[in-house]
């Protein structure tokens, strides 16, 4: 059974749907250091390279037994992170970046070095935008294709061969916030989007739907409730 990283606090109906399409749901804990909307958010509490898996330290003693879990199912290496992290912006994005094939999308001097070490010595480019949530603002659609609100990424993406297509910031809950992103409402697994709510209510849905066909993405929606923001389901 492939797995799916969740906030422990998505909505039972996008869990059911997660669990009849075939996944075992790995629910992170939150993380205190963290604002509480954002505190069991996947992308701001992991991010997977090759084959390994990063995270916060003091994080990981909180969440262990996920962790743990999530690395023996899957073969990951843990690398824990000494991050400054916290709720104050930019300390809480160290691990929110966007990986496109061979280029990692991220706002650098905020995130971990261990990630940046890493990536270096992989062969990854590493191109700074000043978005800090970067992984939040995209929806990747493949290597070479992603949907963002957000213009400085929009550019940075275009400028490295990558087909974007620019959205309506909005439309998305992650409350108290006045909105979440469209990056953290989905994720993609084996050429399908699948999206926490009903993509369908999106203003832009339409033009989503044809940007992913063009690119050969199949897109589920996993319930009939507002897209929500849920900080990226991660798949493995």
């Amino acid at each position: 059974m492939n797995i799916v990283v969740t906030d422990n606090r998505i909505s039972n109906k996008a869990k059911e749907a997660l669990l009849s399409h075939g996944f075992e749901i790995v629910a992170l804990p939150s993380f205190a250091k963290l604002s509480e909307p954002v505190s069991a958010h996947p992308d701001m509490l992991l991010f997977i390279l090759d084959n390994f898996l990063f995270t916060d330290t003091q994080y990981y003693y909180i969440a262990k037994n996920a962790i743990d879990y999530i690395c023996k199912s899957s073969g990951l290496k843990l690398i824990l992170c000494d991050t400054d992290i916290s709720s104050h912006y930019p300390l809480d994005i160290p691990f929110n970046i966007l990986k496109c094939g061979n280029t990692l999308f991220c706002k650098s001097g905020s995130t971990a070095k261990e990630i940046l070490d890493t990536a270096i010595i992989q062969g990854y480019d590493i191109v700074d935008v000043s978005q800090g949530y970067t992984k939040c603002s995209v929806c990747k659609v493949s290597d070479k294709a992603i949907i963002t609100a957000d213009m400085g990424i929009a550019i940075s993406a275009r400028e490295h061969g990558i087909d974007v297509l620019t959205i309506s910031a909005g439309n998305v809950i992650l409350p108290p916030y006045k909105y979440g992103f469209i990056g953290g409402s989905s994720g993609l697994y084996d050429n399908c989007l699948y999206f926490c709510g009903n993509i369908t209510l999106h203003p832009d849905y339409e033009t989503i739907n044809s940007f992913c066909k063009k690119h050969n993405a199949k897109i589920a929606s996993l319930s009939d409730e507002p897209l929500t923001d849920v900080g990226t389901l991660m798949f493995l």
